[in-house]
């Protein structure tokens, strides 16, 4: 930070599972702003929820396997739900009274930081709400009361009142605290400056339009947008590609998990998954089961592998019914690309599972073939405009899981291998108007995951 004074100013406990990237915010104070040390210090700016004066979010590489989500604070607030609006005057005194913490991070000074946490378990009714038990984990020492008590004195604009907060503690009933709790709101929330009535209505308003569209959003089946930290301008779409066996829905959890606990993440199947592919996925799966076991029945040598399946136009309602499924899918891969294309806008992340290729059966491409039945060109020419539209929604980042057809289906034996080989020279030769990088997906699982993290992270920010 240079020559800046700054301040871990929550519970110095938590600082260890803040700095390794286990889904603790690391909470620093600063005396000015610190942008350019943060960004030369590897550290990318991110937009929260609400945006206060005097505090920012960033977000880096943590010692641990996460990320770390530095909450930046040039103003400290209370929180008063749904928003913050109490502005803390504690600024300045806070930094005078450090000590150095884990890793030589400046913490504050143990009774300053008992201190501070009776302050904010009275302002902030979600710690007192849930009982007084919390209390019995501050780090109070019985020759700190001294300091605590000159602390509080400091940080309230009461003395009485500092001392009876001072006595506070975990067998004090519950009754005692609530009055006490709002004897501080009465005595501090005139004397400190509040955000502008208006702005904190509007937010209030907003926090409580989100909270009921996504309720109703559930009852009806809607996904809601995840919650998070966002980019400070568009997001990104990144695609993870691959043949059956890659490990490509591994490798999308494991950067769902890396990702998730910071950002505003979605994970997107782009593959099958309507309930008519499904049925029919189903009924394959089943009907080459009982062929399978037929066959062994027969002879004993190990069957051939099954040849890929002609693309040719399927007649009668079997047919129909094929051709329904298709639609059907490209209707919903394009729905789902819209609403990926709206979270985009709006800042998100997506992390998507397959991405489909306009003009490229083999990736989740066009499907109805080509025929002379008016019925069958009539549902190739909707879904070939289907497609179309999807085209003008592509990602921004393609990474390719490269491996070779064997080992792809020693993994996933119960896939064809001809499909496997097809997909992956489909693969090799697709381009998408998008950076672009192959992964060796035949290598040890741990080195594919360091490589696309890195990937992801490098471009992330872009």
């Amino acid at each position: 930070m240079g020559d800046r004074r700054w301040v871990y100013w929550k519970a110095a406990s938590g600082l260890a599972e803040a700095i390794e990237g286990r889904g603790k915010d690391v909470d620093l104070l600063v005396d000015s702003d610190a942008s350019a040390g943060l960004s030369a210090a590897g550290f990318r700016p991110m937009r929260g929820s609400t945006a206060l004066p005097g505090v920012s979010h960033w977000v880096g590489l943590g010692h641990g396997d996460g990320l770390v989500h530095l909450h930046v604070h040039q103003r400290l607030y209370a929180a008063r739900p749904p928003v913050y609006d109490l502005e803390l005057p504690w600024g300045e005194w806070l930094l005078r009274h450090r000590r150095e913490g884990l890793g030589g991070i400046p913490v504050l000074d143990r009774p300053l930081e008992v201190a501070t946490q009776l302050v904010r378990f009275l302002l902030e009714p979600k710690h007192w709400r849930r009982g007084v038990p919390d209390l019995a984990a501050l780090p109070r020492r019985p020759q700190d009361a001294d300091a605590v008590r000159s602390h509080l004195v400091s940080l309230l604009p009461e003395e009485a009142l500092a001392t009876r907060v001072a006595e506070l503690g975990p067998t004090t009933e519950t009754a005692t605290v609530v009055a006490l709790a709002r004897a501080v709101e009465r005595a501090c929330v005139p004397r400190w400056s509040r955000l502008p009535r208006r702005k904190v209505a509007l937010w209030k308003a907003g926090h409580r339009v989100r909270s009921l569209a996504r309720g109703l959003g559930r009852r009806l089946g809607i996904e809601p947008p995840p919650k998070g930290l966002r980019a400070t301008g568009p997001g990104k779409v990144i695609a993870i590609l691959g043949a059956d066996g890659a490990g490509k829905s591994t490798q999308v959890a494991d950067l769902e998990h890396w990702l998730g606990p910071v950002f505003s993440l979605e994970q997107a199947y782009l593959g099958r998954g309507d309930w008519i592919s499904e049925l029919h996925q189903f009924g394959a799966s089943l009907k080459w089961r009982l062929r399978d076991r037929q066959t062994a029945a027969t002879q004993t040598e190990p069957p051939a592998v099954k040849a890929t399946p002609s693309r040719r136009p399927e007649p009668g309602w079997r047919g129909a019914l094929r051709e329904a499924k298709r639609l059907a899918l490209a209707q919903r891969k394009l729905r789902d690309l819209q609403r990926i294309a709206r979270l985009r806008e709006d800042g998100h992340f997506v992390i998507a599972d397959r991405f489909p290729h306009p003009d490229e059966y083999w990736l989740d491409g066009p499907a109805i073939p080509s025929s002379d039945a008016r019925w069958r060109a009539l549902l190739a020419a909707v879904e070939r405009r289907l497609f179309d539209q999807m085209r003008a929604i592509p990602p921004d980042l393609v990474l390719k899981l490269v491996v070779d057809p064997e080992l792809a289906h020693e993994r996933k034996p119960d896939h064809r291998l001809a499909d496997i080989q097809a997909k992956s020279d489909a693969l090799r030769d697709a381009r998408f108007p998008a950076e672009t990088h192959e992964v060796d997906g035949g290598r040890p699982l741990e080195q594919v995951r360091e490589e696309l993290r890195a990937l992801v992270w490098e471009r992330l920010f872009r």
